[in-house]
């Protein structure tokens, strides 16, 4: 949780009773927090940290952002990244104009392309569409091979939309 005002006592006992672990503050925020309102979240086994950087802390984590660096590098626009990683169009736009810079190595693309691939293979199965696409769904997911499991890809879609 995040504060950019000072933390009341009232806010400071919700923390509490919904089990905040951490809660971040702005430098301003925290001199303008009372010290018995620190120490009681500091006793109450909330750690307090002061950010010290400017504006809203960011949303994504350096693992999406890595993700949407190789996907881009692969060719993929960005409204197909948007789809796949349920992040909105212009924020996956913000994030890789932001932090455009060398190349992604192959391997790590490879990677993620993989862990993706995986994660639709996970969500067939959630759906048991039908037992041959749940059957290539588990050959898919246990797979290393990016050629079988592109080829596997292929027979569902060939099963899907025939």
């Amino acid at each position: 949780m995040h504060y950019s005002n000072y933390v009341s006592a009232r806010e400071a006992r919700e923390c509490m009773r919904n089990g905040v672990k951490s809660i971040s503050v702005t430098p301003t925020a925290l001199k303008q927090t009372r010290e018995t309102t620190i120490n009681l979240l500091r006793k109450n086994g909330i750690e307090v940290r002061e950010i010290k950087s400017r504006g809203r802390p960011r949303r994504l984590i350096k693992d999406d952002i890595k993700k949407i660096l190789a996907i881009r590098q692969s060719g993929m626009s960005f409204y197909k990244i948007s789809n796949l990683t349920q992040i909105p169009k212009s924020t996956v736009f913000d994030y890789y104009r932001r932090y455009e810079g060398p190349p992604v190595r192959e391997s790590d693309v490879r990677g993620i392309e993989i862990e993706e691939v995986r994660r639709a293979f996970a969500e067939l199965l959630r759906k048991d569409i039908d037992d041959e696409i749940n059957e290539l769904a588990i050959k898919g997911q246990k797979s290393e091979d990016p050629g079988e499991i592109e080829k596997i890809l292929k027979e569902i879609e060939i099963i899907l939309y025939c």
